[in-house]
């Protein structure tokens, strides 16, 4: 497990929406570390296949690819792959 902070402000930038930051109310995000940069496009069509809405498609960034959607909920969350994480077979990520 990786605990990883960033402002919901810049969470939205990177996701090309505007968050507003409502006082005294906390939130949190979800991110899907991906282990080969094509699987985050595919794990964000099978979002949308199972009723999650695309935000921002898999894009290549500085550090790899990374991609938004919404859940039937309207949670914002992440799927990316990062050049610095490795992660195994087993889902275990090695440091």
């Amino acid at each position: 497990m990786v605990l990883g902070l960033i402002s919901r402000c810049d969470l939205g930038a990177d996701a090309g929406e505007a968050l507003s930051v409502p006082s005294q109310v906390a939130h949190g995000a979800l991110v899907y570390l991906a282990r080969q940069p094509g699987e985050v496009a595919e794990a964000l069509a099978l979002v949308v296949e199972h009723g999650g809405t695309l935000v921002k498609p898999a894009t290549e960034i500085a550090w790899g690819v990374a991609g938004y959607f919404r859940d039937p909920d309207e949670h914002l969350l992440e799927v990316c792959y990062e050049d610095g994480w490795k992660i195994d077979e087993a889902a275990r990520l090695l440091v």
